[in-house]
């Protein structure tokens, strides 16, 4: 979760409900207000400075309910239970996590499991009984171009909804200019403008169609982006049915220059299940998944999303074919993910990175050393540190943008270096 200026988002003018949701529409038993009462021991720390429309509305709730942080959720029914979903930052390692309604009845949550890579954390009411009082919503739809649609944040404290309306926005998704590269990945655009304490919370249409979960907004361009329904229904399902996201794992690292030009295999990491194809897999162009075409970084990453671990995976090179068998995707991959970007890059100055409990210290190539504290991409998403494991997952997501920052401490001042996933920032990286 975040602070005022952190990453969820916020609250809006006070309107009655009746006038803020088309055709009286009613999401008071569907909505939950999400607190953080203890605050997380490491986590999401900045996301861009964003001010909200009502800096009162949000203190009130803050003061009221003597929370850390607060976002958004609502109620979600798999096989006739009834869970809370979020986005997973709002919840980023929070040992105490309560709903509330909009009478500000509070209820007791707990984590299932969640997913940083789309954003996801799925949770249980710890008193059963508490889920009579919630009607879950229905996932699943598609929104148009130009239709309207309302995004649906916390409760204010005199039980008023925040909301904003506007339009989905067209996406182009073969531009490079693409905000975030979220559009790319499963995420819906509009001119909503959510703010801070909108992490979470539902966007709609005009008869109450739900079309995702509102996740972020692009600062400059006024735009906010909503998590698609059919995937989160996905993610959804998986965490509540495994607890987690399984996810295939090769040991590749795949980039694609961002003008275009297919996709190559730049790299194979040590120890992996792509590790004894070394010679034939490196430097190779990537032509097919099994029997998908691959024209660009973003049909590997969505055929990969779809296979399952553990099973056969045929790489289709121009230099023929590689039949192998991926693994699950583990802590240990994570690590060497992260060892691999930081070290094993020629045009990077780190030969080294050692973790000694929860302090990960990187040494270039002078012998000089630095604490590592965040890592991100600036301006955006900037997690702490505190594993090897975690840096993996963070270079997972943001290797789409060609570099990130890591944060350390020169005396009493932050700092950041850059790390640069390729040589002259030219092409978008994914590890797989």
């Amino acid at each position: 979760m975040v602070r005022i200026m952190i990453l969820t988002f916020a609250f809006l003018q006070s309107i009655a409900a009746a006038q803020i949701f088309p055709q009286d529409l009613n999401f008071s038993n569907s909505v939950l207000t999400i607190g953080v009462h203890i605050p997380p021991e490491c986590g999401l720390v900045d996301s861009g400075s964003r001010s909200t429309d009502d800096v009162d509305a949000l203190e009130i709730v803050m003061d009221n309910t003597k929370a850390y942080d607060i976002g958004t959720g609502f109620i979600y029914k798999y096989k006739d239970e009834k869970y809370v979903i979020t986005c997973q930052h709002v919840l980023f390692k929070a040992d105490s996590i309560v709903g509330y309604d909009s009478n500000y009845k509070s209820y007791d949550l707990e984590l299932i499991g969640e997913d940083i890579f789309y954003d996801l954390a799925v949770l249980r009411f710890r008193c059963a009984d508490d889920t009579e009082n919630f009607e879950a919503v229905e996932l699943n739809y598609i929104a148009q171009e130009n239709d309207e649609v309302w995004a649906v944040g916390y409760w204010k404290w005199d039980g008023t909804p925040s909301t904003k309306s506007g339009k989905i926005l067209n996406s182009d998704l073969q531009s490079d200019k693409v905000e975030l590269l979220l559009e790319k990945i499963g995420f819906v655009k509009s001119d909503t403008r959510t703010e801070g304490g909108y992490s979470g919370g539902l966007l709609h249409d005009r008869n109450g169609k739900v079309i995702g979960m509102n996740n972020s907004v692009h600062i400059e361009n006024k735009t906010s982006y909503a998590l698609q329904s059919k995937i989160l229904e996905k993610i959804a399902n998986t965490i509540i049915e495994k607890g987690s996201v399984s996810r295939t794992y090769c040991g590749l690292q795949l980039s694609e220059n961002i003008d275009g030009g297919g996709v190559r295999i730049d790299h194979v990491i040590q120890e992996s299940p792509a590790a004894a194809y070394q010679e034939k897999l490196k430097n190779q162009t990537l032509e097919r998944i099994n029997e998908k075409s691959v024209n660009g970084i973003y049909d590997v990453l969505m055929a990969m999303e779809n296979i399952a671990p553990n099973s056969n995976i045929t790489l289709g090179l121009s230099s023929g074919n590689i039949v192998l068998k991926t693994s699950v995707l583990n802590e240990q991959h994570l690590k060497d993910i992260a060892k691999h970007a930081i070290c094993k890059n020629d045009y990077d100055e780190y030969i080294d990175i050692k973790e000694e409990g929860d302090r990960i210290t990187l040494i270039d190539n002078e012998g000089e050393s630095v604490i590592a504290l965040t890592a991100g991409i600036k301006y955006n998403l900037v997690y702490c540190l505190s594993s090897l494991e975690e840096l993996g997952a963070i270079i997972r997501i943001f290797s789409l943008h060609k570099q990130i920052r890591i944060g350390y401490k020169d005396k009493s001042h932050n700092r950041t270096k850059k790390i640069n996933l390729s040589e002259n920032l030219d092409r978008r990286v994914l590890f797989y």
